[in-house]
C-alpha cells in the first residue's frame, strides 16, 4: 500500500489526556474492539486503555531490522543568496507579530534553534513553485524583535523540504531536511560560521531504504540522534499485503556531526500493512537513550496510532514502552506525534481523529518518570567508582556515582551473602 502523505491540516484541540505511568491501567475497563478493515471508520472503545509491554499486541511491536550501510556522498556549498530583512516591531514592548520575511511566496514548515551566544535562529521552506522548495534561515540578536534577511540554506534545482535545525557544540548549525534530489539519500546543510554559510552534505542509505521524508533530530553534544521516514523494500518490509515495501523508521546517530563517515543508522523491519511514519525525537540525558515517538499503522490505510520506544546505539538496549490506543480508539487520520524529554522524564502526545469518539479531536498524552531502564528493581553488577546496576524488569545496564546511588536507594529487597572476613597470616 502507498499511504497519502499531507501537511497538518486544520487541527481542533479539544481536551488534553495527561497520563501518569503508574496510572496507565485504571483508564479503561473495556475489552477491545475489533480490528476493523480498511475503509472503515476506526474502532474505539470507551476509553484509551494504553498499553504498556507485554499488553502491547504483538502484530503492532516493533522489530529492529539491522544496520544500514552509510556513506557520505561529498559536500556541496550552497550558493550565497540574500533578500531584504522583515520589518521592525512598532509597539515595543508588546509589539505585533513580527514578520521574518515580507516576500509574497508561502514560507512554511519553521524550526527554530538558539546558540550558545543568544542568537536566535528560525529556518523555514520557500516555495518557488508548487514543485520546487528552496530552504532558508534568518536570525535575530535581540529576541525576536528583529531579524536578518533570509540567507540560502539549500536552494538547488531538487524540492527541498521539512527543515529540522540543531544547533551543536561550538554553535555549529545543521539543518536535516527532506529532498528528492537523491532518493537514496538523507540529507543536511551544515554552517560553522552561524547561519552566514551553508554546506549540503547526502549520506548514502542504499538502493532498499529511499524517498527519506520528515526528519526529526535533537543535538547530543557534538554529535546528533535522529530519525527519518524512509520507503523500505528490505525482506522484512515486503512481506504483508503490498510485497512492493512499506514505510518504516530509519534511525540515525552520530557522535560528532561535523564527520560525515561517522554515522550509524538503523531501521524498524515492519510488515507492509504495519507501517511506521512521521518520527518524533527526544533524548534522555540521564542514559543515552533515543526517546522516539511514531506514527503506526493499526487498520491498513484506515486507522493510525501513538507508540513511543527507548533505544540506546551504544549498549543496544531496546524497549518499546507503550501503545497509546491499539485496537480501542486509534485515529481516523494521521496523528503527528510529538516528544520532548527532560532527563528520566518524557512527554509525548499525539493528535487523534476518531468519529466514533464523543469528542472527535482530541490530543491524547503521556508523561512518564521512568528510570532509565523502566523499572523500580535493580540488581548491583558491577562495584568501583562508578557503581553497575541491571535493571530487573528490562535487563538495561547503566553506570551511576555512589554518591547518587545511596541517595536513590529507598529499600533493599535482599541482599548476597555476607563476604568471608580477610584471611590473616599467622605470626
Amino acid at each position: 500500500m502507498s499511504s497519502r502523505r499531507g501537511g497538518y491540516g486544520g487541527i481542533a484541540i479539544v481536551f488534553l489526556i495527561a497520563v501518569v505511568a503508574v496510572a496507565l491501567l485504571a483508564l479503561s475497563a473495556a475489552g477491545p474492539a475489533a480490528a476493523g478493515v480498511p475503509g472503515t471508520p476506526a474502532p474505539t472503545g470507551a476509553r484509551p486503555p494504553v498499553l504498556t509491554g507485554a499488553q502491547i499486541p504483538s502484530q503492532y511491536r516493533l522489530h529492529i531490522g539491522g544496520a544500514v550501510p552509510l556513506t557520505g556522498l561529498g559536500s556541496t556549498p550552497t550558493p550565497a543568496s540574500r533578500f531584504d530583512s522583515g520589518p521592525g516591531p512598532t509597539d515595543l514592548p508588546f509589539a505585533p507579530n513580527v514578520a521574518v520575511w515580507t516576500d509574497p511566496a508561502p514560507q512554511t514548515r519553521p524550526t527554530e534553534g538558539r546558540d550558545t551566544m543568544g542568537r536566535t535562529y528560525v529556518a523555514f521552506q520557500h516555495e518557488v513553485s508548487p514543485t520546487n522548495h528552496d530552504l532558508y534561515v534568518a536570525w535575530s540578536d535581540d529576541d525576536g524583535a528583529t531579524w536578518s534577511a533570509p540567507v540560502a540554506v539549500a536552494n538547488t534545482a531538487a524540492d527541498e523540504t521539512n527543515p529540522n535545525l540543531i544547533v551543536t557544540v561550538g554553535d555549529r548549525l545543521t539543518v536535516f531536511f527532506q529532498q528528492d534530489g537523491n532518493q537514496q539519500a538523507f540529507a543536511y546543510a551544515y554552517s560553522t560560521n552561524r547561519g552566514a554559510s551553508w554546506t549540503i552534505q547526502p549520506i548514502n542509505t542504499g538502493a532498499m531504504l529511499t524517498r527519506n521524508e520528515y526528519p526529526s533530530f535533537v543535538a547530543n553534544g557534538a554529535g546528533a540522534y535522529g530519525m527519518y521516514g524512509t520507503w523500505c523494500t528490505q525482506p522484512q518490509c515486503v512481506t504483508g499485503p503490498n510485497p512492493a515495501g512499506a514505510w518504516t523508521i530509519l534511525m540515525l546517530f552520530n557522535p560528532d556531526v561535523s564527520s560525515a563517515s561517522t554515522w550509524q543508522g538503523i531501521y524498524f523491519g515492519q510488515p507492509s500493512d504495519v507501517e511506521l511514519f512521521h518520527p518524533a525525537s527526544a533524548i534522555n540525558s540521564g542514559s543515552g537513550d533515543l526517546d522516539g515517538a511514531i506514527e503506526i499503522e493499526i487498520v491498513d490505510d484506515t486507522a493510525w496510532d501513538l507508540t513511543w520506544f527507548r533505544y540506546n546505539p551504544t549498549g543496544g538496549f531496546f524497549s518499546q514502552d507503550g501503545l497509546m490506543c491499539g485496537t480501542f480508539c486509534p485515529s481516523n487520520d494521521f496523528v503527528w506525534p510529538s516528544i520532548t524529554a527532560d532527563g528520566n522524564r518524557a512527554v509525548t502526545g499525539a493528535h487523534f481523529f476518531n468519529s466514533n469518539l464523543g469528542a472527535a479531536n482530541v490530543i491524547l498524552a503521556v508523561y512518564s518518570t521512568n528510570t532509565p531502564g523502566g523499572g523500580a528493581t535493580w540488581q548491583l553488577v558491577r562495584l568501583g567508582a562508578d557503581i553497575g546496576i541491571r535493571c530487573l524488569t528490562c535487563g538495561h545496564r547503566v553506570l551511576i556515582g555512589r554518591a547518587e546511588l545511596e541517595r536513590r536507594i529507598k529499600r533493599f529487597e535482599r541482599r548476597g551473602p555476607m563476604a568471608p572476613p580477610a584471611e590473616t597470616t599467622p605470626a
